[in-house]
């Protein structure tokens, strides 16, 4: 593999960054799967034209190793659910700094926070008791995300220990998974470089690890050159300016964010809350002047892509992503094929 790129996906509240995050991923598989077609057919187009129809659906997944391109997706946001499930660490860390009242029901009878030992301690003796740490025999119940929005959206104090005791792990299971898809296509598809010889020797050197073995009908040199020439990873979180450690993973960054009273309307209408509550929710996040203010103070080395969604429809805003891509892609990709 000749490179490895990161995008970092964010966006400010209510900017349509998941929407457009996810049809980058289209965008992306789209390209790769034209550009695998154009070599099977004995074609050699780095970039291709590759038209989106209304009737696909996004794979996420990892893209076929016969392809020029890998691409790895990773949601920031599911992370950051899985880290407060029963049973995680920072489940307890929760429950013992805002109490029972976040959780989905009752608080079982002996609550994790009276519990003796470190949070590690207790899920190690639930797990070997076959049911929850908390010892009760019943599963424990899960925190409830709106509960526990509205305890910390009421007041930018709480929001900010919220912060401080999420965003460690947080920051460790995406840095953890980054570095498990980064090896696995370095390990999976070695720097392709020179010519078809040199490749072939390059296989056979035992510190390299050699790529899926070819089909009978595939010599291992047309098995090298067919392994992808680039990986992308996509990272999608919305804080992503504020986690530097994982910021710091990326090699691009792509940011939408719209104006304070846009955003407001928008979370009115998607959260179906009061003004008030998404006035609060909207000023608890950082606006898109600070955000590049802190990229520039880092700084980041990093292109930046910037996205005003205000007056932009969500139709038109795909648009916008489509042909970023396809600037990405002669830019940054095309360049290694």
């Amino acid at each position: 593999m000749k490179t490895i790129r990161t995008i970092g996906f964010t966006g400010t509240i209510a900017s349509g960054k998941t929407s457009r995050c996810k049809h980058l991923l289209k965008v992306a598989e789209s390209w790769q799967q034209s550009i695998a077609a154009a070599k099977g057919s004995g074609k050699n187009n780095a970039t291709p034209s590759a038209a989106l129809g209304s009737d696909r659906t996004m794979r996420p997944q990892a893209i076929p190793s016969s392809s020029a391109l890998a691409v790895h997706y990773i949601n920031a946001d599911l992370v950051g659910h899985h880290i407060y499930e029963p049973g995680k660490p920072c489940y307890y860390d929760l429950l013992q700094h805002f109490g029972t009242a976040i959780l989905t029901a009752p608080a079982p009878t002996k609550a994790a926070s009276q519990q003796t030992g470190p949070p590690t301690q207790r899920i190690q003796e639930g797990a070997g008791r076959g049911f929850s740490a908390a010892g009760s025999g019943k599963a424990e119940p899960f925190i409830d995300r709106r509960v526990l929005g509205q305890i910390v959206f009421a007041e930018e104090r709480k929001l900010q220990e919220l912060n401080s005791i999420c965003w460690p792990y947080i920051t460790a299971a995406i840095k953890d998974e980054h570095a498990k898809v980064y090896a696995s296509l370095k390990a999976a598809y070695p720097p392709l470089m020179g010519s078809a010889e040199t490749l072939s020797s390059a296989i056979q050197t035992p510190t390299i690890v050699s790529p899926p073995s070819p089909s009978p009908s595939t010599s291992p040199d047309a098995a090298v050159l067919a392994a992808p020439a680039v990986g992308l990873v996509i990272v999608e979180a919305a804080l992503l300016c504020e986690m530097t450690e994982v910021l710091e993973l990326t090699t691009d960054l792509w940011m939408t964010h719209c104006t304070s009273a846009t955003a407001v309307d928008r979370v009115m209408m998607r959260n179906q809350i009061s003004r008030e509550d998404a006035e609060r929710r909207v000023a608890s996040q950082l606006d898109v002047e600070r955000k590049l203010l802190k990229l520039r103070h880092l700084p980041y080395k990093g292109d930046i892509e910037v996205f005003d969604t205000t007056q932009v429809s969500l139709e038109e805003g795909l648009k916008e992503t489509e042909a970023a891509f396809e600037r990405y892609w002669r830019k940054k990709i095309a360049v290694h094929l």
